[in-house]
């Protein structure tokens, strides 16, 4: 008897414990509020009670795949599919096509039909959606590898994706890239994701929200008096649905490239290329296809041909937070790799770049030419940043002609600092209310009404400045 209550009291001390670990809808739930490692956590915790659970097994594949976990993703998918799960084999397809292993997809999606009219018997199985689309994605990333640009792709670094800009080392001479909140004032308030801005100061072209809520492009022309032109949209997508954001012109004034996630694109955002024509509208975009473009978002492609370097940015890698910028050489003309290149998949992927460097070739001094760039740009940032009618980009207090104007653009760039500091207070601010701290909804609104005056207070600095120095 003594020894049947200490197995009912042991009983007592084990049962709780087993029941109380969280369940997959709860790590759903987890990953939903952001935090992704905990959910995978939970997962984990939770097959080691339950092995054979084919929901929590797919969600913490999905789970993995999301946060570049290849590994895990894999050897728990794979585990769910000898399981019997179907789901786990349209996961394994999926994520077989978009890391370029064709061969393993169409098996995986013959796997995944022949058990679907398994288990219909004699009945002729209706067609899978889900399995149809994932063919003809197949299908087109097949033939997009047979056009792989070869590329020699020198650098990369993986940066956080709120601040990507930061790892972009533009020369002075091609422009300047950022974020709407560092924009030209004089504009009026923007509410979209970057601008371009050449070194003449002359033109500013950005996204921003439209009338429906998505990303188009727009620009304008700078008059006298710190002012600027009405803006206007433009369209290098020709009418297609979807984002158009991350603009970059080059000198030439005629070539832009931005990314779009409109229907031609492999997946998210593409890298797009589009031409001026005569009349100022745009010739046919053209995708630059791979290895710029991927089933993920690839966008921000800037050009410098005075360092001979280009950039753009990608999550292809899914690295929770962050995004990778890739630094190439870009060439003149468009020259494939070999379809039998035993290296083409790694070109393609970008992954190692090392696989897209010819051998014996000395890159250092492109990196050199970057690092100079980079140092030249921050100095000058450092200093001063605004824009004179007739007379392009300031950078530097000694460009100024008198000392009136100096004194002025001191007390403009401190004012730009303080503008800066309250747009990172009021961005912070949002993140907060955004996970549920409602009470920051009169500071958010006091903010945003502060810098309505404070963007009108730049735009009269700016003007001291010029007028100052037209004396």
């Amino acid at each position: 008897m003594k020894k049947i209550l200490i197995s009912i009291f042991a009983a007592t001390l084990i049962v709780p414990s087993a029941m109380a670990y969280l369940t997959p809808e709860d790590a759903r739930r987890m990953a939903e509020d952001g935090d992704t490692a905990g959910a995978i956590e939970t997962l984990k915790e939770f097959l080691g009670y339950e092995p054979k659970n084919a929901e929590g097994r797919l969600l913490l594949g999905e789970l993995a795949w999301a946060t570049g976990q290849d590994s895990l993703a894999e050897a728990v998918l794979d585990e769910a599919r000898r399981q019997g799960s179907r789901d786990a084999l349209l996961k394994l397809a999926e994520m077989a096509i978009d890391t370029y292993r064709f061969d393993r997809a169409e098996e995986l999606l013959d796997s995944y039909v022949r058990t679907n009219a398994g288990k219909r018997g004699r009945k002729a199985a209706p067609v899978d959606e889900d399995a149809a689309r994932l063919r003809e994605r197949l299908q087109r990333l097949q033939g997009l590898m047979e056009r792989v640009e070869r590329i020699a792709v020198i650098d990369s670094v993986n940066v956080d994706a709120g601040r990507f800009l930061s790892a972009y080392r533009l020369s002075p001479e091609s422009g300047k890239v950022a974020p709407v909140s560092d924009m030209p004032p004089g504009l009026g308030k923007i509410e979209g994701a970057t601008f371009f801005l050449p070194q003449s100061g002359r033109q500013v072209i950005w996204s921003g929200k439209n009338a429906d809520g998505g990303y188009s492009l727009r620009q304008a022309d700078a008059l006298t008096g710190g002012e600027w032109e009405s803006p206007v949209d433009i369209d290098p997508m020709a009418g297609e649905d979807g984002d158009v954001n991350y603009p970059f012109l080059l000198p030439d004034g005629i070539t832009l490239y931005y990314a779009s996630d409109g229907e031609s694109s492999i997946g998210g955002y593409d890298i797009y290329m589009a031409r001026r024509n005569a009349d100022n509208g745009f010739l046919e975009p053209v995708n630059l296809g791979m290895p710029y473009n991927s089933p993920f978002n690839d966008y921000m492609m800037a050009i410098d041909e005075y360092t001979g370097v280009g950039w753009f940015a990608s999550d292809r890698n899914r690295i929770p937070g962050k995004v990778t910028v890739y630094v190439f050489v870009p060439s003149e003309m468009r020259v494939n790799v070999d379809a039998d290149d035993p290296a083409l998949r790694a070109r393609a992927l970008l992954s190692p770049i090392a696989a897209t460097q010819e051998e014996g070739v000395d890159y250092s001094h492109l990196l050199e030419a970057v690092r100079r760039a980079g140092a030249e740009s921050s100095a000058a940032a450092r200093e001063i940043s605004l824009y004179i009618p007739g007379r392009g980009l300031v950078t530097s207090l000694s460009q100024l002609k008198t000392d009136a104007g100096r004194h002025a653009a001191k007390v403009y760039a401190q004012a730009c600092g303080e503008y800066a500091a309250e747009v990172a207070r009021l961005d912070a601010m949002r993140v907060e209310y955004g996970r549920g701290n409602e009470s920051l909804g009169p500071s958010i609104r006091s903010a945003e009404e502060s810098l309505d005056t404070r963007r009108q207070h730049l735009t009269s600095l700016l003007n001291k400045v010029i007028q100052a120095e037209k004396k």
